[in-house]
């Protein structure tokens, strides 16, 4: 995706920032923002410190949270999860994360 809208800027002609645009709103549209910043934060826990995305879409951190507990409730439906301790779980580093996971065997 990146490289296509690389590619667009490059050739600079009329056609491609019209194509450009259109990308960018119909890329915007289909994206899953949340899910997109939950997977950014595992790969660094950082990633909630700043306020938009690469596409200008504001992280917010409740509706991150939302989405992990949903997740989780769906994998793992026998148990009970508190949002506001999904939202704790979000502030540690995605180590430690693993780390609480394992310890209550959610990957057996």
């Amino acid at each position: 995706m990146m490289f296509t809208l690389k590619k667009l800027r490059e050739q600079g002609t009329e056609m491609s920032m019209i194509l450009q645009e259109q990308f960018e709103i119909r890329v915007h549209e289909r994206r899953n923002h949340e899910l997109i910043h939950l997977l950014q934060y595992l790969r660094s826990p950082d990633y909630l410190n700043e306020c938009q995305d690469h596409f200008g879409s504001k992280i917010r951190r409740p509706k991150i949270a939302a989405l992990a507990t949903s997740l989780l409730e769906r994998l793992y439906p026998q148990i009970s999860y508190n949002r506001v301790e999904v939202n704790k779980v979000l502030k540690l580093d995605s180590i430690h994360l693993m780390m609480k996971m394992r310890e209550a065997k959610y990957f057996e």
